[in-house]
């Protein structure tokens, strides 16, 4: 049996509240009959954001 693997990229428009950022980088998967939802958070320069400090 073949294992197939489909990954696509969307972009979803998003704008918290209190801050000005904007996050992207929704990744979804699919590997055997099953799908998981993979965040990727950047900053608006598109470097990796760390959540904890998006709280502060």
């Amino acid at each position: 049996m073949a294992h197939v693997i489909k990954k696509g990229s969307i972009t979803v428009p998003t704008q918290p509240k209190d801050y000005d950022l904007q996050a992207t980088g929704l990744v979804f998967k699919s590997y055997d009959n099953q799908i998981a939802l993979e965040f990727n958070v950047e900053q608006q320069n598109g470097t990796p954001a760390d959540l904890p400090e998006l709280a502060e």
